[in-house]
């Protein structure tokens, strides 16, 4: 996601033939953007409601995606927490209440609210990529775009 981003980010400048600075500061924004972006999104999949993203919660852990909330959860769990991310991540064997189960040990070791300062940190980091940029209706546009995505609910 991030890598997209960024090339998303930087393509304008290089079609415009616009100075390879200007390029970079473009890449730079787009990737932390995305990292800030991703974090997010892998959030939500454990911190929203079905009405809040209009899909499943818990699509990603019922697919069995190793997600960084899933891997800080495991490396900060016990013995017994992280067999159960192996049984359920790992073996793909889900019972009823495993993702409750999931959200509760997310929360227990403040894995969500970690990765949500995280992806302020990386959103921050995009805003400030558009310091070498004039005030302008754009860069503001991309300023407000950077703090909606790191602080969504959906």
């Amino acid at each position: 996601t991030a890598k997209l981003f960024a090339a998303a980010c930087e393509v304008g400048a290089v079609v415009s033939e616009q100075p390879p600075s200007t390029a970079a500061f473009l890449a730079n924004f787009g990737l932390n953007f995305g990292i800030s972006f991703q974090l997010v999104d892998d959030i939500i999949d454990y911190d929203a409601t079905d009405s809040d993203i209009g899909k499943q919660v818990g699509d990603d852990f019922r697919e069995g995606k190793v997600t960084l909330p899933v891997l800080l959860a495991y490396i900060r769990g016990g013995r017994q927490d992280q067999e159960f991310w192996k049984r359920t991540i790992e073996n793909g064997e889900l019972c009823d209440g495993d993702l409750a189960c999931a959200i509760s040990l997310m929360k227990k070791y403040a894995v969500l609210n970690d990765l949500r300062k995280r992806a302020g940190e990386y959103a921050s980091a995009a805003c400030k990529a558009l310091d070498g940029f004039p005030d302008s209706p754009e860069r503001r546009s991309l300023i407000e775009a950077t703090k909606f995505c790191a602080n969504r609910s959906y």
